[in-house]
């Protein structure tokens, strides 16, 4: 993840689309993943970096 984009996540932190588990999922463009994170306390907490068809949901379970 670029400078750009980590700074784009944190001035837009509720970009990404709301999920299960207080979690949000931001689409990375041009690769097949999502990156998974949670907003706790003005920090964005990352959980995964999930790739769109292997091994769905297995970040589920992580806190």
């Amino acid at each position: 993840m670029s400078l750009i984009e980590r700074s784009t996540l944190n001035q837009f932190a509720t970009l990404g689309e709301s999920g299960a588990h207080n979690t949000r999922s931001l689409p990375l463009h041009g690769f097949p993943y999502s990156l998974i994170y949670r907003l706790q306390d003005n920090t964005v907490c990352v959980i995964a970096i999930a790739h769109h068809s292997r091994r769905p949901g297995y970040w589920v379970g992580r806190r």
